[in-house]
């Protein structure tokens, strides 16, 4: 095995399981809370589609944190490199307040425009009460995972979100259900057991931070160097991702307007979908720090080759998961729910999702690797037309126009998918690597 190859697994597989563990703290709410019914399903359910769109502005940060970090850790100024992590943490601080804020005293409007049930959106204020007051914590721990990877080590963020959702999943169940004069909290003890897990996780980096024996570290920043920095390949990430929030609140929208069986389906659906999105996650990270790394160092064929590894291995194995989710499409949904009709559906969805993975996989992959070569905007209006153009005129015209139903919306994402993977990977196939420059310093010198 050559030294490439060995360096994309170092970093995509750990980086796959943390990023199974941090999905497995709001999975194992949803499947506890699955257990109550399918209005609690889908007041989890939109009530998590606000918290990515929330999260999707720190994304901007932690993206570009990313590509600077690892940038300066390929060039070995690892001072550089914590002076840019120091004042992204403050950033990502003082978001997750002003979003959490935004949360509290304004989410049950915003999730309305999702669903007109009045039970889901009792059950989901429940919920987006007791998690928003956490976000800046979890806006810092996502952070600081994105860091360590960014430096190389994906093995660090693996325990500490391990250590999390272990957290999560006891304290779940007994205030959901209840435990001996500890009464059932419903949907809002879900949202507690959450919130406890991502304040534990966040002070444990933190923790971590402290020790002077580590190379990565974190101060008070008594300068603003890199923020430029950070915002300049961070910002249009974050546009692309709050366009495809926006996107999904319209899109959950029109399968809303089918009815709370077809909420919770879809709800069912994507949740059980979601764990195929690993490999792209852990081969995203690995093709942003080997692109980034290698740029750094100097190294452009090291920069293509991890890049391409990462698009290999992504795409095999989210193949095999692609295949699991078309021939055991069943028996995923009833991980979530026990209800004939929202199972049936469920099992459409994932069907198709299933034949739709490879191009998901292609996405990630090529996405990370524009984005560390310095070329943000491109992912950002592939991913803006993409969702806007594809997604939600494909799901308009067959699921209303042509009154295909839900089978119709979710052809319209299937779609999506196609077209954001393969544009990307031509674009990245085409992209001259000897061009890009990460630094603001020496852009100017151009």
């Amino acid at each position: 095995m050559d030294s490439v190859r060995r360096e994309v697994l170092r970093l995509a597989v750990p980086a796959m399981g943390s990023n199974v563990l941090r999905l497995l703290v709001t999975t194992v709410d949803m499947i506890m809370v699955g257990r109550l019914g399918p209005i609690e399903i889908g007041a989890v359910g939109t009530s998590n589609i606000l918290v990515f769109l929330f999260q999707a502005i720190m994304i901007a940060v932690s993206n570009g944190s990313m590509v600077v970090v690892a940038y300066f850790y390929g060039k070995r100024e690892y001072s550089e490199a914590n002076e840019a992590f120091s004042e992204s943490a403050i950033v990502s601080i003082l978001l997750g307040v002003a979003m959490g804020s935004i949360g509290f005293f304004f989410g049950k409007s915003m999730l309305s425009f999702m669903t007109d049930s009045e039970a889901v959106l009792s059950n989901a204020e429940s919920y987006i009460n007791v998690l928003m007051p956490c976000l800046p914590f979890m806006f810092f721990g996502f952070l600081c995972s994105h860091v360590f990877k960014a430096s190389g080590d994906a093995i660090t963020p693996l325990y500490l979100d391990g250590i999390a959702n272990v957290i999560n999943i006891i304290l779940d169940y007994i205030f959901i259900f209840g435990l001996g004069s500890f009464p059932s909290m419903g949907v809002a003890g879900a949202a507690l057991a959450s919130s406890v897990a991502f304040v534990i996780n966040a002070l444990l980096y933190f923790i971590l931070f402290l020790s002077k024996n580590r190379r990565l570290g974190i101060f008070f920043p008594t300068r603003i160097a890199y923020l430029r920095d950070v915002f300049y390949y961070g910002f249009p990430t974050g546009i692309e991702q709050i366009a495809a929030q926006i996107s999904n609140f319209i899109y959950t929208a029109m399968v809303g307007s089918l009815g709370e069986i077809a909420l919770a389906a879809h709800v069912v659906g994507t949740r059980a979908e979601a764990f195929s999105f690993m490999p792209g996650f852990g081969y995203y990270t690995s093709s942003s720090v080997l692109v980034g790394q290698g740029l750094g160092a100097g190294d452009v064929k090291k920069a293509r080759r991890g890049a391409m590894e990462s698009l290999s291995q992504g795409v095999l194995l989210t193949g095999v998961l692609g295949l699991l989710l078309v021939i055991f499409p069943r028996e995923l949904s009833m991980i979530f729910t026990s209800e004939p009709e929202v199972i049936e559906l469920s099992r459409i969805y994932l069907i198709l999702m299933g034949v739709s993975q490879v191009t998901l996989a292609m996405d990630f992959a090529m996405r990370g690797a524009l984005r560390a070569s310095g070329n943000t905007t491109y992912p950002m209006w592939i991913t803006i037309i993409g969702r806007f153009v594809v997604r939600l005129g494909v799901a308009y015209l067959l699921g209303f126009v042509l009154e295909m139903g839900l089978f119709g919306i979710w052809l319209g994402m299937m779609a999506d998918m196609f077209f954001k993977g393969i544009l990307e990977y031509v674009k990245f196939i085409r992209t001259d690597l000897t061009k890009a420059k990460i630094s603001s310093r020496e852009r100017e010198k151009l």
